[in-house]
């Protein structure tokens, strides 16, 4: 495990990669929870935090919470915004 870690981090090619593919994905999330205009049936701005990081979808988290009767966290772009002040 630990010879798999060194050798991920051994090419800095490799670890600049992976860090523009993280911060290209973190952009499109707060992209996506900007562009939020909100549920369509319910009106809530607060998108699953779980869809949002994993699948890149912006879902409804009090919607997804009444169908699947569980989810993960909401999360909406004031509260996004919140951390990074």
């Amino acid at each position: 495990m630990e010879q798999e870690k060194a050798k991920e981090y051994s090419s800095y090619q490799q670890v600049y990669q992976r860090k523009v593919k993280e911060q290209q994905d973190s952009y499109q999330q707060l992209k996506l929870l900007r562009e939020y205009s909100g549920c369509k049936q319910c009106g809530s701005k607060e998108v699953d935090a779980y869809d949002l990081y994993s699948k890149g979808q912006a879902i409804c988290q009090p919607c997804l919470m009444r169908k699947e009767g569980s989810s993960s966290s909401p999360i909406s772009f004031l509260e996004q915004e919140k951390w990074y002040k």
